[in-house]
């Protein structure tokens, strides 16, 4: 049982708390894992995973009765490598059996292996598990935008809020009140960050470009709150300064590449780091002649994927 002090005085939980979690996980590990029959000694005929990846059981409708607690195993139902099932009135049972007769033995006998089916590998990693329980929802047009690699986790913390109307203020920002004044722009913020995604592909700078979509508001609302709430107003040229600041050191995390004088001169304006460019490196390759009496082979060979397909050629020349 688990215990928390609360008030001075502790406080016990009852244990069923913690194993109704621990069920759920086992329920979805069960679900995910899958039997390679081999010599069946450790494979549950009727409630394991074995059948293509389903269990027995399960395959079975409700109209047909099945004894609770079978203990079968499938080695019981082959024999010298080959499946001897009985024969089944229910036809139902016919086709599990034609399905159980499709399945091939191994020749040699070894274990019986468990795999993980959320893995190409075959293996249960942590990350495979926790994509198989989240929830997954529909990705956003704008996510790219506020989880952008250079900002800082406060900026994509106030751009989700700022994405989901979820600002902490008294008036929604996406309504908007920026500064006490009607907002006249966009219908919504997934249309403005929308419109802000489609302009960074035909403008200058365009990591720069895409980090002021969260930047500007934050320093915004910033304002905003400190005038409501703090009574400090700043002149607008110092809010511009802060943005400027914030995105000189998004400058710093990521690589800023310029391309063309212009890009330079807004780079040098905004006084953002730039990364520097990597000359290339040319390397000269000569095939020279094998050497009297001798014989040169040259091969070469690539693979579209590990596993996948594969191939390899060469040329002997003297």
């Amino acid at each position: 049982m688990d215990c928390e002090e609360v008030n001075g005085k502790v406080k016990i939980w009852p244990l069923w708390r913690s194993w109704d979690g621990l069920r759920k996980i086992w329920s979805f590990i069960g679900e995910a894992d899958r039997w390679i029959v081999r010599d069946g000694q450790s494979i549950k005929f009727w409630y394991d995973r074995w059948l293509r990846g389903s269990r027995v059981v399960d395959l079975i409708v409700n109209d047909i009765q099945v004894p609770r607690r079978l203990s079968a195993m499938v080695s019981d139902f082959f024999e010298d490598g080959l499946w001897c099932l009985p024969l089944f009135a229910s036809p139902q049972m016919a086709v599990i059996r034609d399905n159980v007769y499709v399945q091939q033995l191994p020749s040699i006998v070894f274990l019986d292996k468990r795999v993980w089916s959320l893995m190409e590998s075959r293996r249960c990693t942590v990350w495979s598990g926790w994509e198989g329980l989240k929830v997954k929802n529909d990705i956003q047009p704008w996510y790219r935008l506020v989880w952008m690699k250079g900002l800082l986790p406060r900026f994509s913390i106030f751009g989700w809020r700022f994405a989901h109307d979820s600002l902490p203020t008294n008036d929604k920002v996406a309504r908007q009140q920026f500064f006490d004044s009607q907002w006249y722009g966009f219908p919504s913020i997934e249309e403005l960050f929308s419109w802000w995604e489609r302009k960074a592909r035909v403008i200058s700078l365009r990591k720069i470009w895409l980090a002021l979509v969260i930047l500007i508001p934050f320093h915004i609302w910033s304002e905003r709150n400190s005038r409501r709430f703090e009574n400090l107003h700043r002149h607008h040229s110092l809010v511009v300064k802060a943005v400027l600041r914030d995105l000189v050191d998004f400058s710093t995390l990521v690589d800023v590449n310029v391309k063309t004088v212009t890009e330079l001169l807004i780079s040098r304006r905004l006084q953002v780091k730039i990364a520097p460019i990597v000359p290339r490196r040319i390397i000269e390759v000569i095939w020279q002649c094998p050497l009297l009496d001798c014989f040169k082979l040259n091969i070469d060979g690539c693979s579209l994927g590990n596993p996948g397909c594969a191939g390899a050629g060469g040329i002997i020349r003297d």
